[in-house]
C-alpha cells in the first residue's frame, strides 16, 4: 500500500517537474498567454464603459477582473487534457503512455494536477498586471480561496475528459476546445452578467461548473464575504463539478475502450 502511494506520488512530482521545466524553457509562451488575458480584460472592461458613455464603476471593474481570471484558470485546466492527447498523438508518443506501468489515465490525471498549479502562477501574473494598471482592489482571504478555487475548476476537468474522448475519436478537436472556451466565457457570467440573459440561457449557465464558483469568488473577493455566506454556491459547486467530472470520465472510458478495440489510439 505504501509503495503504491509512493509510486503515484513520484508520478505526480515528476509531472510537476516536467511542466515547470517546460514553463521555464518556453516562458515566453506562458507570459504571452497571461498578457493576452490581461488585454482581453482591458478590452471587455473599457469597451463596456465606452458603449455606455460613462466611466466604469469600481465594483464593475472588480467583478470583470475576477470573472476573467476565473475564466483564464478554467480555460487552462479544461484544455490540458485535450491538448495533451492531441500533442502526444501528433508526435507519436500516445501509445507509449498507454504502455506505461501507470497507464495513460493516471498519467493525465497527474498532469492535470500539475497543470492546475502552473495555471495558478500564470493567472496570478495576469491578475497582478490588471491590479497594478487599473487600481482594482480585491480581498484575498487564503482560506476562502483555497476552498473555492479548486472546487470551481474541478468540474472543468470533466469537460477536459470530454475533449480527450473526442480527441481519441476524431483526432483534431481544436475548434471543439474553442467552442467550450466561449461557453465558459459567456454563459458563466465571466464577461456578461448572467441575469441579463434569457431564462433558458441562465438555466444552461447555472449547469456549468464555474458559474456558482465565480459567484462565490466575487462575493468573497469584492464584498468580503466568508464561506458561511456562500454556502449555497458551495453546494452547487460540489454537485455540478462532481456531475461533470463523472460524466467526462465515463465518456472518456467509453472512447478509450472503443479506440483500443479499433486499434486507433496511435493513429493521427
Amino acid at each position: 500500500m505504501i509503495s503504491h502511494l509512493t509510486s503515484h506520488l513520484y508520478l505526480l512530482l515528476e509531472e510537476i517537474r516536467r511542466l515547470f521545466v517546460l514553463m521555464r524553457r518556453y516562458w515566453m509562451n506562458d507570459l504571452s498567454f497571461a498578457i493576452t488575458i490581461y488585454l482581453l480584460f482591458l478590452g471587455v472592461l473599457y469597451m463596456g464603459g465606452a458603449l455606455a458613455g460613462q466611466a466604469v464603476p469600481e465594483q464593475a471593474k472588480a467583478a470583470t477582473l475576477v470573472g476573467m481570471l476565473m475564466w483564464q484558470l478554467s480555460l487552462g485546466c479544461m484544455s490540458v487534457l485535450g491538448w495533451s492527447f492531441y500533442n502526444e498523438a501528433a508526435v507519436g508518443t500516445l501509445e507509449h503512455l498507454y504502455l506505461s506501468p501507470f497507464g495513460a489515465t493516471r498519467i493525465f490525471l497527474a498532469r492535470s494536477v500539475a497543470n492546475f498549479l502552473a495555471m495558478l502562477v500564470v493567472t496570478s501574473i495576469s491578475g497582478a498586471l490588471a491590479i497594478l494598471t487599473t487600481g482594482v482592489r480585491l480581498h484575498l482571504p487564503p482560506l476562502e480561496l483555497a476552498v473555492i478555487v479548486p472546487l470551481s475548476v474541478a468540474g472543468t476537468y470533466g469537460f477536459g475528459f470530454l475533449i480527450a474522448a473526442l480527441t481519441l475519436t476524431f483526432k483534431r478537436t481544436q475548434q471543439v476546445m474553442q467552442l467550450f472556451q466561449f461557453f465558459f466565457l459567456i454563459f458563466t457570467g465571466a464577461a456578461i452578467p448572467l441575469e441579463q440573459m434569457h431564462w433558458s440561457l441562465q438555466a444552461f449557465g447555472e449547469a456549468l461548473p464555474m458559474t456558482a464558483g465565480l459567484r462565490a469568488m466575487r462575493a468573497v473577493t469584492i464584498a468580503g464575504a466568508g464561506l458561511g455566506d456562500v454556502t449555497g454556491d458551495l453546494v452547487r459547486m460540489v454537485i455540478t463539478s462532481a456531475a461533470w467530472l463523472a460524466l467526462g470520465i465515463a465518456v472518456y472510458r467509453m472512447a478509450d475502450r472503443r479506440a483500443r478495440l479499433r486499434g486507433s489510439i496511435g493513429q493521427y
